[in-house]
């Protein structure tokens, strides 16, 4: 459920807000903002012996970016709505999970510093997963604490 490929969002937020640096500086700040509902397409998840497979759910993300001098702020938030997997004791699971993503751009849409925290919880006492990604220059981590990890 995390935004993995974000480098590819990161790039089509600075080329819709289509300000160059020098433009930066004589107008005011751009912004950007857009509400998507997809499918989920999430998973699997691994939870102790018990493996879950995602059968039905949807997202809705909502992305603002603004444009500050030579700086992009954008923050995206995904909501996951309807989560249902299908753990493979055969029982079908309920969840609720929610991903928040504030990165920094330069104005050419290269990442700054990007921090992301992804929260998912399994219905039934089955577990949770939480992921927190941060990448600067200088850090690069993907740390994953909880009951429940990614399946291989």
């Amino acid at each position: 459920m995390c935004i993995r490929s974000s480098g590819l969002v990161l790039a089509i937020t600075a080329a819709a807000l289509g300000v160059t640096t020098s433009q930066a500086a004589a107008a005011a700040p751009p912004r950007l903002h857009t509400v998507e509902v997809a499918d989920a397409s999430e998973g699997p998840f691994v939870c102790g012996d018990l493996t879950l497979t995602l059968v039905n759910g949807s997202q809705v993300e909502k992305v603002v970016a603004v444009q500050v001098g030579d700086v992009i702020h954008y923050n995206l938030v995904r909501n996951y709505r309807n989560l249902s997997f299908l753990g493979s004791d055969g029982v079908v699971y309920r969840a609720t999970a929610v991903t928040h993503a504030t990165d920094l751009l330069d104005a050419t849409g290269e990442p700054i510093a990007i921090r992301e925290v992804l929260e998912l919880t399994f219905g039934g006492g089955v577990g949770r997963l939480h992921e927190v990604i941060v990448e600067t220059p200088s850090v690069n981590t993907d740390m994953v604490t909880g009951t429940c990890t990614y399946a291989p």
